[in-house]
Order: C-alpha cells, then sequence, then structure tokens
C-alpha cells in the first residue's frame, strides 16, 4: 500500500498492528486466517536504517516534516527509546503532532538553535526533490561533524542536504537504507522468511542504477559511536 492510500485503506482493514495504530497508517497487507491485517514497516525501516549508524536509545533526535513518514519515523524513535523533538514549516500542524505524540515541539524561531542540539536530524519534508532540488530544510551550515543526518527523499538520493552533510563530516544515511530495511520486514510479514541481505542490496542498487549516482562510501558501524 502506497501513497495516497496508506490512511484511506485503514477502514478496510480487520485488525491493525499496534505501530500501525500508532502511526495512523498502513504499508503492508496480510492475509491472516481470512482477515486483513494492516501492518507499517516504514517505522522498523527507518529505526534500522538510522542504527546503522547509531543506537538511538537515550539519543536526542529532531524530525523536520508532519506528514506520514514524519510520524512513522516519530513512533520508531519513541519505540527505540531516543527523545524526540519535532518541527514542521505548518506550525499549527506541528504543535498539533507534537501534542499528540508526547514530544517536544520545536517552533521555526528555535530551529537554528536546536538542529545542532540534537545527535540525529531526520528529513522527512520534500525538500530537495524535483523541482526543487537546492531546497533545503535547514541550512546546512547548522549541521556540526559527527551527527547523523537522515534524509528520507530517494530521487534524487544525494540532495543539496545530503551532500553538505557530508562535506560537514555528518554520518549519513540516505533514503534507499529505509527503503531497504522495510521492504525485508514486508519479506518477513509475507512470506516468513528472512531476505538474504546481500540480495537486497543488489536488487536496490539496480532499482537506483538508472540514476546514474555514484554511491560514495560512507556508512560508519555503530561502534563508531556519536
Amino acid at each position: 500500500v502506497t501513497m495516497p492510500h496508506k490512511v484511506d485503506f485503514l477502514p478496510l482493514l480487520d485488525q491493525l498492528d499496534p505501530l500501525a495504530a500508532a502511526v495512523g497508517a498502513v504499508n503492508t497487507v496480510v492475509v491472516s486466517e481470512e482477515r486483513l491485517v494492516g501492518y507499517n514497516t516504514d517505522v522498523l525501516g527507518a529505526v534500522s536504517a538510522l542504527e546503522e549508524m547509531i543506537r538511538l536509545e537515550a539519543t536526542e533526535a529532531l524530525v523536520l516534516g508532519t506528514g506520514g513518514a514524519a510520524r512513522a519515523v516519530v513512533v520508531g524513535l519513541l519505540h527505540a527509546g531516543a527523545r524526540v523533538s519535532l518541527w514542521g514549516r505548518n506550525e499549527a500542524d506541528a504543535a498539533g503532532m507534537a501534542l499528540a505524540f508526547g514530544v517536544a515541539w520545536i517552533s521555526t524561531s528555535e530551529l537554528a538553535a536546536a538542529v545542532p542540539e540534537h545527535d540525529v536530524v531526520v528529513n522527512a519534508t520534500s525538500a530537495g526533490m524535483p523541482p526543487a532540488l537546492e531546497l533545503t530544510p535547514v541550512p546546512p551550515a547548522l549541521l556540526r561533524p559527527r551527527q547523523v543526518l537522515m534524509d528520507l527523499v530517494t530521487s534524487p538520493l544525494h540532495t543539496t542536504l545530503v551532500r553538505a552533510a557530508l562535506a560537514k563530516g555528518c554520518r549519513v544515511v540516505t533514503g534507499e537504507r529505509m527503503l531497504l530495511h522495510q521492504a525485508a520486514a514486508q519479506f518477513r510479514l509475507w512470506t516468513g522468511l528472512s531476505p538474504e541481505p546481500t540480495y537486497l542490496e543488489t536488487v536496490l542498487a539496480r532499482a537506483f542504477s538508472g540514476t546514474h549516482e555514484e554511491k560514495p562510501s560512507y556508512r560508519d558501524p555503530v561502534s563508531s559511536g556519536v
């Protein structure tokens, strides 16, 4: 199930996984004993992608955006034990979402001071997608070395924000990592089997090969610390 149907599909289901219920959207449906059960594997996808870089428990994480992807990231971070803050362009929407999830709301006037204070920054906005390729959700100068920056944009993978973060010495997670992990979770739900990681990596690389982007080697092991 993909956009724009992730929310509209909810009334058609017989049962919701607790994480999907928390997000308020599904991207995966499993038929179990003639019942339709909805899941949201974006939650696990986001957490697994970030934990390639950093242990999330007790970290300070800032999520930029208020859409469905942002909701999945917030739920995942909370379940992983992170302390979460939220910013959105529409301050009323962001404040309401922060209240609903019990996380801190960052106003636009507070954003510049807040960005460098967080261990993890996640761009869950459309900034950097065509046609506004040069747009960034926050000024890249606010990022600091060793900070973890995850950008959920996948077209292009190497957004202006990603390139700037790499130049600043940040640990960067590009959007295809979340896709990889959420797809693996979907495969397990549908088949009961765990896919071979190397195979998934190969499939993903082929899927993105049409972009003609050379993927730099910038993934650190978690053991490198914050």
